[in-house]
């Protein structure tokens, strides 16, 4: 094997604008985020899937193989796109590939791709049982930690119409499209061959990576000043829009923070709105609150059909429903009538928006989807929006865990999380937000900022010394002095360079001394006076008590019997049971027992007078 990938051919690279690539983003400084795609991470990757030999070869053939010649027309309008992370020139064909070019680039869980690959010579079995074979070569080789990808991309109508054209070659499954002969022949090969829609990827993410792959091919350099007020905001808040991040950081240019989003030091969403639609576009603290708080949008999302499920919904512009077994949308509304247009291009109407809400609630409307806002990339002004990602992870797992218990789901998972009590309170507080058009997940935020400032002031060295000094000095029977303790824990901290006042340390001592600790420093007899009275008796409360009858446990119990007077045949009502159970041998006296121990006690108060008790000679 050669030692680059620049030495495999000088037929597909373009050696003077790989050097001009490799230059411009080591320039990047503090903006580069993008792992470029580098000879030995191929060869690494290719030793960790246990990729076979013959498939090597042709992985690397692909490298040195001349870029396909793709001549315009009507059908196609290719293009050669620099391409950053593989430090070459990407050849598509077409918008479609463009996009998904775009999208590999800025996709982390993607090392490297590569257009037009080796070709994939495969058999299949056709129309009457004929043997067809062709020769595969379009698409793009992906490269991931986990799989190396062959990728197909086409249109939804295209894939319509192989299916029905070629049914042998294409197959349906329920809403996925296959090409089983492909898959197979790539199997064979140990790699994973995938037929990809171009609906898959978003609209308004594709203009997003199509305007931003610019930035990434200049190189803009970042000032380290930047990224650290950007860090300075963020660590207010947990996501905003780039309108409020440009306002709170306003001596920059407008390309200094696309080069940033480019760069990945500024982590956004690409499909919440244009970059240039900063009043929309959403920026994020990092790509653990992304994901998070997309999760949590989603929730809102079907909490807000959740509350559609309960009240009509207001028939804006741009709903679109069943009437008659026809498709509409609503073009304009009024206060009193709302016009419909079909979207079968027929005839419009005009309804009055009255009846539409009466046929809602008859169930003769089926609502097919509901306007998307302009404000509807996030919730801006809702509390999570400056909660910590814990809260709103506990937010969405109540939502979550409520939404099982409702389904009557009694798993482990659901029982040990909550009481049934408890999901009847998160209940009634989802449903007092929904019917207030309140944010849901602000109300089942936990309180924890209430609890006061909890983080530990000492560093983990500190600690360290802490817990060995008590579990080998302090906690011992020989009981050594607190403050002898605290001379020895100030040597060791001065010797490591760290201090501990007296206050913090009597405040450890006092958290640090519980039964626990008694028994290691003053022995059993001691821990026992310290330990907590036992006021109930289960059957798994450890024995106490010194001696038997030392202490005992009275328990009444109403039968479930009825007791009948002989003589007179009234109701005596229901008997009471009463046992002693004695703490320390666990035996259960007979009732006997209770009435001497009340004997007792009174004949011992009679003696009190006379100064004579129980167990005297004189008794």
């Amino acid at each position: 094997m050669t030692s680059s990938l620049a030495r495999l051919s000088g037929l597909r690279f373009h050696l003077r604008l790989m050097k001009s690539l490799a230059k411009s983003v080591l320039n990047l400084g503090l903006g580069v985020r993008m792992n470029v795609f580098s000879q030995d991470r191929l060869y690494s990757l290719l030793d960790e899937l246990e990729i076979p030999p013959a498939t090597r070869r042709r992985i690397l053939d692909s490298f040195r193989r001349p870029a396909r010649d793709l001549q315009p027309n009507r059908f196609r309008a290719p293009m050669e796109m620099p391409c950053p992370k593989m430090e070459l020139v990407i050849h598509v064909a077409n918008a479609v590939e463009r996009a998904a070019a775009n999208a590999y680039l800025f996709d982390d869980e993607v090392l490297g791709y590569l257009d037009s690959p080796f070709e994939l010579h495969v058999k299949y079995r056709g129309r009457g049982g004929k043997e067809t074979c062709f020769n595969w070569s379009q698409g793009f080789l992906v490269f991931t930690p986990s799989c190396i990808y062959l990728d197909d991309w086409i249109t939804l109508d295209s894939a319509n119409a192989k299916c029905k054209r070629n049914p042998a070659r294409y197959k349906r499954e329920g809403t996925v499209i296959r090409c089983p002969p492909l898959e197979e022949a790539a199997s064979k090969l140990k790699l994973t061959y995938r037929l990809r829609i171009a609906e898959e990827i978003d609209a308004i993410a594709g203009r997003n990576r199509n305007f931003l792959r610019s930035y990434l091919v200049d190189g803009e350099e970042i000032p380290s000043h930047f990224v650290r007020e950007v860090k300075e905001f963020f660590d207010r808040v947990s996501f905003a829009t780039l309108e409020e991040l440009r306002t709170a950081i306003p001596l920059h240019k407008i390309d200094v923070f696309y080069a940033a989003i480019a760069t990945g030091n500024i982590v956004a969403d690409f499909s919440s709105a244009f970059v240039c639609e900063s009043h929309r576009f959403m920026v994020f603290r990092d790509l653990e609150s992304r994901d998070v708080y997309r999760e949590a949008y989603q929730w809102e999302r079907r909490l807000a059909a959740l509350e559609l499920a309960h009240s009509p919904p207001d028939f804006s512009v741009g709903t679109r429903l069943i009437l008659c077994s026809h498709a509409f949308t609503v073009a304009v509304r009024g206060n009193i009538d709302a016009f419909l247009t079909p979207d079968d291009d027929g005839k419009p109407i005009v309804i009055p928006v009255m009846d539409l809400v009466r046929y809602w609630r008859n169930n003769e409307i089926t609502i097919l989807s509901l306007p998307k806002p302009n404000d509807d990339a996030l919730c801006l002004e809702s509390q999570w929006r400056y909660a910590s990602l814990g809260a709103v992870r506990n937010a969405i797992n109540k939502l979550e865990l409520l939404e099982m218990w409702a389904r009557g789901d009694r798993s482990l998972r659901v029982t040990e999380a909550y009481s049934d009590r408890s999901y009847r309170s998160l209940r009634k507080v989802r449903d007092s937000a929904l019917q207030a058009g309140e944010d849901v997940l602000a109300a089942l935020l936990p309180k924890w900022p209430d609890r006061g400032n909890r983080k530990k002031r000492l560093s983990d060295e500190v600690e360290a010394e802490i817990e060995k000094i008590f579990s080998e000095d302090f906690e011992s029977l020989r009981g050594p002095n607190k403050w002898f303790v605290y001379g020895k824990l100030g040597e060791r901290l001065k010797a490591i360079g760290e201090k501990i006042s007296k206050v913090t340390f009597l405040r450890r001592v006092a958290k640090e001394t519980d039964v626990d600790t008694i028994r290691k420093r003053a022995g059993e007899k001691a821990a026992y006076q310290a330990s907590r009275f036992v006021w109930v008796l289960r059957h798994d409360t450890p024995v106490h008590g010194d001696y038997p009858m030392q202490y005992v446990h009275i328990d009444h119990t109403e039968l479930e019997i009825e007791v009948v007077s002989k003589k007179t045949g009234e109701s005596l009502k229901r008997p009471i049971l009463t046992l002693i159970i004695c703490a320390f041998s666990r035996r259960i006296e007979p009732p006997r027992v209770l009435w001497r121990l009340q004997l007792l006690r009174e004949w011992s108060h009679e003696q009190e007078g006379n100064q004579v008790f129980p167990g005297s000679p004189r008794a």
